[in-house]
């Protein structure tokens, strides 16, 4: 005790020092070698605890007045600080194994540059790191330890399946626990492949067999709410649409809102959400303490609750139908998960928040990326008719009777509807920052240049798919350039999907639905510009909101005739 007391009663500035000093060992032993972005929390309570328990040793063991014991506790408080952001800034500055990657000075000491120029940039940080590439090079630090690689050489060896890169700290923001998130935060390969397969049943072929009739439905509810040659805003109607559909093949629950022409209160609650996160999610140890504050999720909450809703009551649903003995075929992919947690299954989710954040991924991944691909792409049709007019040839010679001779076998034939669908998410990506992945322990080397191992890497997908070196008149729309490209090949710089253990799921019922919608609507309808609408805010005011977000477009959908 009187150790204790003599330590107490040490002067400020000693105690100041001391603090300061303990500050860089934190830096040093605690935040440099190990991953903390999800330990927020914690180490925020870890460090007012100690200041508490300093403060109660001011005033029972050092007889200090309360005032004076506050002013000491917060001065080496203060001081700790101090000495922590100090080291780490110093450190992140000169001594980085990363320092000798170019960028913009601010990048290196802070995600802060990542988040101020997401606010100054309106959402479209995608350009900002465009115009550093063309600054710097192909490689460029970011962030702290985050490097941005524009190689097409980088794609396999970041993404492939034979890479040994993992998913970084970023998927860690609702939870460092493997065990409560989603699939798609899911880090470590094996889990995740493991977790997929489930997925997979919900996504493969016989499933979506059962989907496609009512996608076809969906579809011809829209043609019918557009077709009136009249100027539709089509951004809106296609989330209309593609909603409707997540609804129906996630949950078989039914939107109406190409009905109703009204956006459900949970769409709302989603997009909120995602233009919040696009500048939250720039520090992923804020997501990861904001989440758990009551009423920090703002709307978001409303698409949450939504899902879990859905959830338990296809979880009803599903048990009524095994009381009666006589279980129905999975017709949604809810079923085909619920069904593997219930059975015991490897490949379930290991625990309810897991199945929860599914339910959220399953609805939100695979409806605004279909609604803003489609949207795209008829924006570039109304500005190539004369595009549009081959596809419309290429429709008439394989449906020569019209739309009512429309199937989706046929339609799949024609190889120009997925050269156009290439083209157009080879320009308008639903991802534009890409995938941030993190470097194993020995390293990578990328062609002359060698990164370092736990470095966060990114290649960014907006600036290498518009890449003059690997795509020829880069910035021009010619889905022709596809008859000779595979966009599976080795080397590739085209990666809308992801690539690997980690591609994206929801790939083949993606491009089915496109290739539906771009040939029944080019069956049955010519496109153009509404008057007054010329595309160039539709064209320049793409945001990075996670996925891509697109303004307001206003087309006119004529009907042919036969």
């Amino acid at each position: 005790m009187e150790a204790l007391a003599m330590a107490l009663g040490a002067s400020r500035e000693m105690t100041m020092a001391g603090a300061a000093l303990l500050g860089v060992l934190c830096h040093q032993t605690v935040m440099k070698p190990f991953e903390v972005d999800s330990r927020g929390w914690e180490m925020t309570v870890s460090y007012l605890s100690v200041l508490g328990g300093l403060f109660v040793g001011y005033t029972l063991s050092a007889n200090y007045a309360l005032g004076d014991a506050l002013v000491r506790t917060a001065s080496a408080g203060a001081a700790f600080l101090v000495g922590l952001y100090g080291s780490m800034l110093v450190y992140r500055a000169f001594f980085h194994r990363l320092g000798h990657f170019p960028g913009p000075f601010a990048a290196r000491l802070s995600n802060l540059y990542h988040l101020i120029s997401m606010t100054r940039t309106n959402l479209q940080y995608h350009l900002h790191v465009q115009k550093l590439h063309s600054r710097y090079g192909d490689f460029i630090r970011t962030g702290p330890r985050e490097l941005t690689v524009l190689r097409a050489s980088a794609v396999d060896l970041i993404y492939g399946s034979t890479s040994k890169c993992t998913k970084g700290t970023w998927y860690d923001q609702n939870s460092g626990d493997p065990d409560k998130v989603g699939i798609e935060n899911v880090r470590d390969k094996e889990r995740h492949r493991i977790r997929r397969k489930a997925w997979d049943k919900g996504f493969g072929v016989r499933a979506q067999e059962t989907y496609q009739p009512r996608i076809k439905q969906k579809i011809d509810q829209l043609m019918d709410r557009i077709g009136t040659g009249k100027p539709v805003n089509i951004t809106q109607d296609n989330i209309f649409y593609a909603w409707d559909v997540m609804g129906d093949i996630a949950f078989s629950h039914e939107f109406h809102m190409l009905q109703t022409g009204v956006e459900h209160p949970a769409v709302d609650g989603l997009h909120w959400a995602m233009a919040t996160a696009g500048v939250v999610t720039t520090l992923p140890w804020l997501m990861n303490m904001l989440r758990v504050i009551p009423g920090a999720t703002g709307r978001f909450e409303r698409f949450a609750s939504w899902c879990t809703e859905q959830l338990n009551l296809k979880r009803e649903v599903l048990a009524r139908e095994k009381a009666t003995g006589k279980p129905k075929e999975s017709q949604d992919v809810m079923t085909w998960i619920i069904n593997a947690q219930e059975d015991g299954d490897r490949s379930a989710p290991p625990s309810e928040s897991a199945i929860r954040e599914d339910a959220r991924t399953l609805i939100s991944a695979g409806s605004d990326t279909i609604a803003i691909a489609f949207t795209n792409f008829l924006f570039f049709m109304a500005s190539h008719p004369s595009i549009y007019r081959t596809l419309q040839s290429h429709l008439t010679t394989t449906f020569p009777d019209g739309p009512s001779t429309w199937t989706y076998t046929r339609a799949k034939s024609i190889r120009y509807i997925d050269h156009l669908i290439h083209e157009t998410l080879r320009l308008r990506p639903p991802v534009p920052m890409g995938f941030p992945r993190q470097t194993p322990p020995e390293g990578l080397q990328i062609d002359e240049v060698y990164i370092p191992g736990d470095v966060i890497v990114n290649v960014p997908t907006w600036a290498i798919q518009r890449d003059e070196r690997y795509f020829t008149d880069a910035l021009a729309f010619r889905p022709e350039r596809w008859e000779s490209l595979s966009p599976e090949g080795t080397g590739m710089a085209y990666l809308p999907f992801q690539k690997g253990g980690f591609a994206c799921v929801g790939k083949a019922l993606a491009m089915m639905q496109l290739r539906m919608l771009i040939s029944i609507v080019g069956l049955r309808f010519d496109v153009a510009f509404a008057e007054g609408e010329d595309g160039v805010r539709f064209w320049e005011g793409a945001k990075e909101t996670l996925t891509l977000w697109v303004p307001e477009l206003r087309l006119v959908f004529t009907p042919r005739e036969y």
